[in-house]
């Protein structure tokens, strides 16, 4: 702010007022520094392909506001698992797609919503980046959240490897995690 009267603030530490020709520095929340069970949050990612705007990372961000979405299929999404402790889980939840805006200014219609989800894919880990093994194969699931379990095991990446998808399109992976 450069002129004016102080600027009323509210942060988590409480009220502040900000006088013109000051500024002020709020730290904001990280979802990298927070507890966690979690052993992929906030890691890399890397992938075979991304659409524009849909990068790998955005699969293991924390943020149901992001997706992975590659550009073809066959498709995979790599990342490395934090930690020694063994795996023995992973959560995958699918994007959705939502009707156009048609006008500006004018919310959407509220339906149709659409799952962008992968109908056929596995589950593969690796103790050494080069060699993998299938933790779980997934068929012609409906809904938006996969919970996968598999015998525990120390792995140093985890890897999604999309076969199929629903409507002819690519999906959307909105968020995977990794738990011990």
């Amino acid at each position: 702010m450069i002129s004016g009267p102080p600027l009323p603030l509210r942060t988590p530490g409480g009220p502040r007022l900000v006088p013109a020709g000051r500024t002020s520095t709020v730290r904001t929340a990280r979802p990298d520094l927070k507890r966690s069970a979690d052993r992929v949050l906030c890691g890399s990612a890397g992938a075979s392909s991304a659409a524009p705007g849909a990068p790998a990372l955005a699969a293991v961000d924390g943020s149901a506001a992001t997706d992975w979405s590659p550009v073809r299929l066959p498709a995979t999404l790599t990342v490395p698992v934090a930690g020694r402790a063994p795996v023995r889980g992973a959560t995958i939840v699918w994007g959705r797609q939502w009707p156009a805006v048609t006008t500006p200014n004018v919310h959407p219609r509220p339906k149709p919503v659409i799952t962008r989800r992968a109908t056929r894919y596995e589950l593969l880990g690796s103790i050494n980046g080069r060699s993998w093994s299938r933790l779980a194969t997934v068929t012609l699931r409906s809904g938006t959240t996969d919970r996968l379990a598999f015998a525990a095991r120390r792995l140093r990446d985890i890897r999604v490897r999309i076969l199929s998808a629903s409507d002819n399109q690519v999906p959307l992976l909105e968020e995977l995690t990794v738990t011990g």
